[in-house]
Order: C-alpha cells, then structure tokens, then sequence
C-alpha cells in the first residue's frame, strides 16, 4: 500500500511537471508568434468649440489598454494642453516624462486650444495630438460652431451629418485614419454632389456637373477626399481634402485629385521628397511631370521595366496604406525579385538621378570573409562590384587619384594601373589591352566586371544559391 502511495504521488508530481514544461512552451511560443512590429490599434473622437478667436478641443482616444502608459506628441503650435481622467482630474505618470501617460478606462482625453487669427479663412493640417505608437483606425470630428456661424466647416474626413440649430452649428465628420485638415472660410459652402468616393463643396453660385475622371477608376480605395471649389483660399493640398479654383479645368482637377490621393499616403514627406509624389501622379496619368527630375524617373522607369510591371507598380503602390521611397523599392523588389535602392538613392529633388539598378541578394565573400557592405550591383545582366571597396578587401593597397582617372593598387609584387575610361591597364608597368573597359562610373563610385576579375587577376570565383565568393591566390 505504501508503494502504491509513493508512486502515485510521483505520478502527480510528473505530471505536474509536464504540464508545466508544456504550458511554458505553449507561453513561449505564443509571444514568439505574435507580430512583433504590429501597432495597437485604437480610435479618436475629436470634439472642435468654435469661441471667440480660439478652437477648444477635446480629444478622446478609445480602445488603450487601461493602465498602460503611452507617449504623447503635439505639432510644435501647439504649446500648452492637457491629459485629463473622465472626472477632471490629471492623468497618472509611472515616469518623469511630461509627456506620457496611463490609460485609465481604456481611453485618454487630451485637451488643448488653437488661436485663431484669420477672419476669412483658415487651414489647419497638423493639428491634432499624436500616439507614436498607436495606430489610429478610425477618426471622428464633431464641430460646435457658436462663433463663426456664417461660414462653412469641412474636414479631411466625409461629412456624415450638419444641423443648424438655434444657438449653434453641429457637423460631424468621420472616416479611416488618423489625421484630416480642418478648414473653415465666412462664406457658406453646399455639398454638391458626392462622385467615386469623393465629395464636392462649392459656394453656391457653382454650377453642378459630372466628372468623367476614368482614371479614378482605377483607384478602388479612393475615399474620403473633400474638394472645396472656392475663391477665398489659396489652391492647396491638405490631408484628406483639397482646396481648387472654381473655373479649374477638369484635366488639371483630375491631376490634383490624384496628387492628393498619393500625398495622403505620404503626409509627413519632407519637402525635398514630395517631388516623388507629382512623379507617381504623372507615372499614373501617363502625363509629363511638373518636375524635370520627375520625368528622368518615369522615362527610367519606362526603359527598365515593362509595361505590365508598370502597372503592376502603381496597383501595389495604390494598395498600400502609406508609402515611403523605402517601401517605393521594396515593391519594385518584389515585382522584380531583385534588390534596388532606387527610389531611396533619387529621393532628394536636388541630386542628380541614380539609374535604376538593381542588387543581387547574395553575400559577398572576400578571401573567406563575408563582407556585410559589399553588394554585387546587376546592370544590364552584368554583374559589378565597388572596384575599391572590394580589392581592398582582396588585401590591395588601393587608391584613386584625385580627379578619379586613375586607379593604383598594389599588393606585394603586384601593381596595377588602371584607367577609368580605357581598356587598358597596366601590370608592373607593362601595358595589357582589354576588348571591354573593365571599369563603369555609376553615381561617383567605380565599378569593376566580375567576369574579368578571373582575366585580369586570375581569382577564383565561386558563386552558389546564397554567395558570391571570390579569392585569390597570392
């Protein structure tokens, strides 16, 4: 009986212990499962008071984990507001960061006022406060208007509801996303019609029409996007709405409407890259660029890819939520199935543009040393690697004169003279003629062939399904 008693109690105590091990594993393995790199996901209702010469807002993000502490960012105009609990009081900090703070009843209530100097009318873009690391889902904007009642609201958002009461105005906007424009003017505006996902505000001497933009069409996500036809603003693109002429001719509102679809996939894109953006709307219109270096990079798009890939291009670039020149290559690679940098190389509107060239995806081994900032470059089908960065790696002394016509390396016995725009080079002073240049110039770099990297240094090269191996022999 004794026995059966320890063995049993052994039983349980193994079994125990499995379990254990399993729930531990099932733990480990559920944390490593979960995307690492997702954003909490959540909502915000923004409430606009109109008084007097400021906007009074509060702003609601629900669907935060209660007692969480999140950080918190306002646009630099923005220098005094608040995180308030439901009853007034001030939000907990488990830190010394004034700027973060814990979830209380799974939402936060910031509060802050916008001075307001324009009489006619007003813009605002980034005006809102910012979770860094919450994505914000959905958006809703409800406007009480006591002050300017004689004018007309619009958002970045659809407009889902307006009521004129007795002692104020109440419009509610609302829609995907995080951030949408606020715009406001004196004189009245009417929705005019709704059109492919787009609404229309007009003053009222607008007359109505259709707007056969075929393109728009193409675009199935194309939602959201206010068109404001007036004359008591500048033209301007904002997020998620636009400001046009009203005698604009429909060409070039189709063009803006466009811009201001891919600009909203990109709205904080520095200055010096939103040349990017008219390129894409051109490259989707088939239309000249108001950009010179604009139509270099459709006119190089167009002779590196085909057609079909073209297309494929924009339908990957118009599926995407937001759009970077990073993610701009990233779908060229997929299409393509090679590496590029691109769009990452030619972002800056002042820089000479960088052809389309591609990487192999392969690790480079020099001498048996994997070299992490090698990358074997793809032109044409021929394969190029940096000329100095990889004889030096080689165990060269190399060295490039400086008006770059001239490259000398040496390595023991061995000294070779090379010139960049010839096919000869010299080997311990005697002279050696090539049917090809060796060398190519691409974006100030100096390239070699690697397939007369055998011919002219007799070195071994290897190539397998993950790398490039390369080695010589002295």
């Amino acid at each position: 009986m004794t026995m059966w008693r320890i063995s049993f109690t052994l039983l349980i105590v193994l079994c125990s212990v499995i379990g254990g091990m399993l729930f531990w594993q099932w733990h480990v393995y559920s944390d490593y499962d979960q995307p690492k790199n997702e954003l909490e996901k959540a909502e915000q209702e923004l409430t606009v008071e109109s008084k007097g010469n400021q906007l009074i807002i509060t702003q609601r993000i629900e669907g935060l984990k209660s007692g969480k502490e999140y950080r918190i960012s306002f646009p630099e105009a923005i220098t005094s507001w608040s995180c308030e609990k439901a009853d007034g009081e001030i939000c907990e900090s488990v830190d010394e960061n004034p700027s973060s703070f814990v979830a209380e009843n799974h939402s936060l209530i910031l509060r802050y006022q916008i001075e307001l100097k324009e009489t006619n009318a007003f813009l605002l873009n980034d005006w809102m406060g910012q979770l860094p690391d919450v994505e914000i889902a959905h958006s809703t904007i409800k406007v009480v208007d006591s002050a300017r009642r004689e004018g007309s609201w619009v958002a970045g958002f659809p407009l889902k509801g307006f009521n004129k009461l007795e002692l104020i105005d109440y419009y509610v906007f609302a829609g995907e996303g995080a951030r949408g424009s606020l715009y406001w003017q004196s004189e009245p505006l009417t929705k005019i019609m709704d059109q492919n996902g787009l609404q229309f505000f007009a003053q009222e001497n607008k007359d109505k029409q259709d707007y056969p933009f075929e393109s728009l069409k193409q675009i199935p996500n194309l939602s959201g996007i206010s068109v404001i036809f007036t004359s008591h603003f500048q033209e301007t693109n904002g997020i998620g709405l636009m400001v046009a002429n009203p005698d604009i001719k429909n060409e070039l509102l189709e063009r803006k409407i466009v811009y201001n679809y891919f600009l909203g996939k990109a709205p904080t894109l520095p200055i010096e890259e939103r040349w990017l953006i008219d390129a894409l709307t051109s490259l989707f219109l088939a239309q000249q660029s108001n950009v010179p270096k604009g139509n270099e990079l459709i006119s190089e798009l167009n002779s590196v890819l085909a057609k079909e890939e073209i297309v494929n291009f924009l339908n990957a670039v118009i599926r995407e939520d937001s759009i970077t020149p990073e993610k701009l290559d990233e779908l060229i690679e997929t299409i393509k199935e090679k590496h590029t940098h691109f769009f990452t190389l030619n972002k800056n509107e002042d820089t000479k543009l960088v052809p389309l060239y591609f990487n192999d995806a392969r690790k480079v081994v020099l001498q048996e040393k994997i070299q992490e900032d090698i990358e074997v470059l793809l032109v044409n089908d021929e394969k190029l690697l940096p000329f100095i960065d990889t004889m030096s790696a080689l165990g060269f002394e190399a060295k490039a004169l400086a008006d770059q016509e001239m490259i000398l390396l040496n390595k023991g016995n061995n000294n070779y003279r090379f010139y960049i725009s010839q096919n000869i080079f010299l080997y311990n002073e005697a002279d050696f003629g090539l049917l090809e240049n060796p060398l190519q110039m691409i974006n100030g770099t100096v390239y070699i062939k690697v397939h007369l990297l055998p011919e002219i240094f007799k070195a071994n090269i290897e190539e397998t399904e993950n790398e490039i191996k390369i080695s010589l022999d002295f």
